[in-house]
């Protein structure tokens, strides 16, 4: 996969945001490690209080940069944008289960081979049942994202988008008159919040939080900025 289609070959940056993820961010790290045609990997520590960093840290060539608070997804979002250089900046989540090589590589394809592509969105499908059935319900929530340079350079800031980033960001494309199209992420899956924590009213009641921020990154797209 050294050559991911057409024309000039493209730099290649990934951006993770991660916060408390030092149990399973290695799942993420690992299979990217030794991807060449990867030009940067990024992990941005939104605050963490256990050892997301350091796991991090621990693989060669990952940059790493640590928020001094949590802020949200957003911030983190942004400043993985403010850092990578690449033509093309891949976004993944840092609980992502099955993650290879060739899930970054769909999403990134088609921004390639495209030019009216701005941004694709990943889509689960044949991986667990919890995020796939999540998936048919919500699309536009998923974080696995690919954005071509162009379009970032029109983005406004999204520190403060939280949870809302994803949404913001595809009714903003709709907005700039930026195509996307949505990837088949077979056999990819995202660890569920419910596994996450011990307590089911924590898990619910950061679903609850999810779901306004992401009515207000939509709301806040179609009034024309973040």
């Amino acid at each position: 996969m050294k050559h991911l289609g057409a024309g000039p070959q493209q730099t290649i940056s990934i951006v993770i945001p991660a916060y408390e993820e030092g149990p399973r961010i290695a799942g993420v790290l690992a299979p990217l490690a030794t991807t060449r045609w990867i030009t940067e990997r990024i992990v941005i520590d939104d605050g963490s209080t256990d050892d997301t960093a350091e796991v991090a840290m621990s693989y060669a060539g990952v940059d790493v940069v640590r928020l001094p608070e949590n802020r949200g997804k957003g911030a983190a979002l942004q400043a993985g944008l403010d850092r990578a250089a690449g033509d093309v900046v891949v976004f993944l989540d840092a609980d992502l289960l099955g993650l290879e090589p060739r899930h970054v590589a769909l999403l990134v394809r088609p921004l390639v081979t495209h030019d009216e592509l701005g941004m694709t969105v990943g889509r689960f499908v044949a991986g667990r049942l919890a995020t796939d059935m999540s998936q048919a319900l919500t699309p536009i929530l998923n974080g696995q994202r690919a954005l071509k340079r162009r379009f970032i350079d029109a983005l406004p800031d999204l520190s403060d988008l939280r949870y809302g980033v994803e949404t913001f960001l595809s009714r903003f494309a709709r907005r700039a008159g930026e195509h996307t199209r949505s990837v088949k992420l077979s056999g990819l899956a995202q660890v569920m919040k419910e596994e996450k924590h011990e307590r089911f009213e924590q898990a619910a009641e950061e679903r609850v939080a999810m779901s306004l921020d992401a009515i207000d990154g939509w709301n806040r797209a179609g009034a024309g900025g973040a």
